[in-house]
């Protein structure tokens, strides 16, 4: 009997997982829909920030950067990648991403969100040079 309940794809319960903090679960699931559809940029953002929030940093910006490099156009994306590189310290690769963002997802961003992305590009240089 057929009571309007529709079976959810490997996605949409990776993307459940992923919203209810279930990372390590929610990987599964992502990595099997990323194995039936390399190009969705939706899985490879959501496993790239599941890798981030399980501390898998590596394997975040690794798969972050495969979505840059296969064109995404989400400002989550380069978002991520910012944090992640922001936390380990690595300023030029942080000041990158935002670059990165703001060439590629122009079109998605206000001028708002324009004005503090460039302001934190500013505060991120001026950092990296008081570092000893």
């Amino acid at each position: 009997m057929d009571l309007g309940m529709k079976k959810m794809d490997d996605f949409e319960m990776g993307y459940n997982l992923y919203i209810n903090k279930e990372y390590k679960k929610a990987e599964k699931y992502l990595k099997r829909a990323l194995n039936k559809d390399p190009n969705n940029l939706a899985v490879v953002n959501y496993l790239g920030m599941a890798y981030r929030k399980m501390g898998r940093f590596e394997d975040a910006i690794a798969t972050l950067e495969n979505a840059v490099t296969k064109g995404a156009d989400t400002k989550a994306t380069y978002q991520e990648l910012e944090l992640i590189y922001r936390e380990q310290g690595r300023i030029d690769d942080a000041i990158h991403s935002i670059d990165l963002m703001f060439k590629n997802c122009e079109r998605y961003l206000t001028g708002r969100e324009k004005g503090i992305y460039t302001k934190r590009i500013e505060k991120l240089k001026k950092s990296y040079h008081e570092l000893p």
